[in-house]
């Protein structure tokens, strides 16, 4: 559990300015004092948005309930000795940077379910290519809350599931296509890259539950260490994709269909239902070309 609160004490506006070149260039806006800055067993607070205590005090405690959970998850990696936890104002989803072992939070929307993915980044350090990475952190998470089918990258249904519905719509990347794909994209606005992305991650997550339930942890452990399908899992790549596929269409072979499974659907939405049935894009935003597996150029984990 997080231990008490430590006294309020500001800090210099240059720790500031280093937050929000991650979000707007800085010096376009003044960044606001930290209120406050916290220190728990695992983790330096620093408060942007002026949370109450209350509120605080549920940072605290989910962010070690959580580490403790993830260090369970994932015994082999050693955490940094303390780690970054920024609370910056307004929404969003809270995202890692892996070089400063720090972990971003927007004090509007705290959501908490995201913690088990980002730690995951934290303690591995984001050191692997990202289908090895996000399908890690995508499948901590699903191992960690099992019943809570509501964070990205799977919302609404497992990843197995939502592997299942692009077998049904032929629009599976694969996996040597997934495995090879680098700096994936993030646009809450909807794009073709981000919707590939989006579908990387989950396949990600997909195959990471594979390996693990049939080839055993040891067997992942030693694919995240050589990086390489055929040497780590002893089977040729063509043939290791026909047996996860197989296994996550027996699992879910009636998904729910992507609009149905995510609920409400805005603009970025209709771009990954539409990479999941294997369309184009047409929407009042933009008009896209066939969508890609490519991934466009990011400075953000998320």
């Amino acid at each position: 559990m997080a231990r008490a609160l430590s006294a309020r004490r500001p800090l210099a506006w240059g720790v500031g300015c280093a937050v929000v070149s991650l979000l707007v260039a800085c010096g376009e806006e003044p960044m606001p004092v930290p209120s406050a800055t916290y220190e728990t067993e695992h983790f330096l607070i620093i408060d942007f948005a002026q949370l109450d205590d209350p509120a605080i005090q549920v940072v605290q405690a989910r962010l070690e309930m959580e580490f403790e959970r993830v260090s369970q998850a994932l015994p082999t990696f050693t955490p940094p000795a303390q780690l970054l936890a920024r609370i910056v104002p307004g929404n969003g989803t809270p995202f890692v940077t892996p070089a400063e072992s720090s972990l971003t939070l927007w004090g509007d929307s705290l959501t908490l379910d995201y913690l088990p993915h980002q730690l995951t980044h934290l303690f591995t350090r984001y050191v692997r290519r990202a289908f090895l990475e996000e399908g890690l952190a995508v499948y901590v998470t699903e191992l960690l809350l099992p019943d809570l089918p509501t964070v990205h990258p799977y919302r609404g249904q497992t990843p197995h599931a939502w592997v299942s519905l692009f077998e049904d719509h032929g629009s599976t990347i694969p996996l040597l296509t997934a495995f090879g794909a680098t700096n994936l994209g993030y646009n809450v606005n909807g794009s073709t890259f981000d919707a590939s992305s989006w579908q990387i991650f989950v396949e990600g997550g997909s195959f990471t539950r594979w390996v693990v339930e049939t080839h055993g942890w040891d067997a992942w452990w030693e694919l995240f260490e050589v990086d390489d399908l055929a040497a780590a899992l002893g089977t040729d790549p063509a043939e290791l994709q026909s047996l996860w596929l197989a296994e996550a269409r027996g699992r879910y072979p009636t998904p729910l269909a992507c609009e149905e499974a995510l609920g409400t659907v805005g603009v970025r939405e209709e771009f990954w239902c539409a990479r999941a049935r294997g369309e184009s894009v047409a929407t009042r935003v933009t008009r896209s070309s066939p969508l890609q597996d490519a991934a466009p150029r990011v400075r953000m984990r998320e």
